[in-house]
């Protein structure tokens, strides 16, 4: 009887041991079949506008998984309002299984605070200067596009398009058709947030009137 006792131990031992290879090996298994990744889905647009100077609030996202229920989202990105530009936001969810999950918002940051009068004084190459007051107007449906009335306050009163990038502006090249031919190259500019108040603060270009040397003038502009 003393013989037959460890043989029944040992062989309850070997089934305790089988039984937590097959739960482990169960359990990886259904681990290693999770290839469901989580599902995604922000709140509200995925492409949002905002002026110069506005609050960004994040309406958020929410994230399901198949095998983990409600996960919530990681949120990366940043939106500085003070700047034109397109932001993206990035909301990703991960499940115990590893899977990954993103989606994706575009905040698109406008030019609409820029528009307005302004008081310019051109410094020519000669050291005078003079006066004048562009006007300045944004695109309805392009959120960068910036467009100055009576530029350079040439006769004609001609009109400039900019892109603006952060706080600096770009604008295309542009050659008048009238007499004299006026061309108008390289031209940039950058604006400032004085307390609330955002404006194009100066300009730069370089100007050729018909066949003469061109030259490098530069506009200071005060929003009024």
């Amino acid at each position: 009887m003393f013989n037959q006792k460890p043989k029944r131990m040992k062989k309850i031992s070997l089934s305790i041991a089988a039984l937590a290879l097959v739960l482990t090996v169960t359990f990886t298994s259904c681990k290693k079949d999770d290839t469901a990744v989580p599902v995604v889905s922000i709140t509200g647009n995925g492409t949002i506008e905002l002026a110069l100077g506005a609050t960004w609030t994040d309406p958020g996202a929410t994230a399901t998984d198949e095998n983990d229920g409600t996960i919530t989202p990681v949120v990366t990105g940043t939106v500085n309002t003070d700047k034109v530009g397109e932001y993206t936001i990035t909301y990703t969810a991960t499940d115990e299984a590893g899977n990954v999950g993103t989606a994706t918002r575009t905040v698109k940051v406008n030019a609409s605070g820029l528009a307005g009068t302004y008081a310019a004084v051109i410094h020519y190459a000669d050291n005078t200067t003079d006066n004048y007051n562009p006007t300045v107007t944004v695109s309805s449906t392009v959120y960068n596009k910036i467009f100055v009335a009576n530029f350079g306050n040439y006769q004609g009163s001609y009109t400039l398009t900019g892109t603006v990038a952060g706080n600096t502006i770009t604008f295309d090249n542009f050659t008048s058709t009238g007499s004299p031919v006026i061309k108008i190259t390289n031209a940039t500019g950058t604006f400032t947030k004085t307390g609330s108040i955002y404006g194009i603060s100066s300009i730069q270009y370089t100007e050729q009137v018909d066949a003469n040397a061109s030259s490098v003038i530069t506009e200071t502009w005060t929003k009024q």
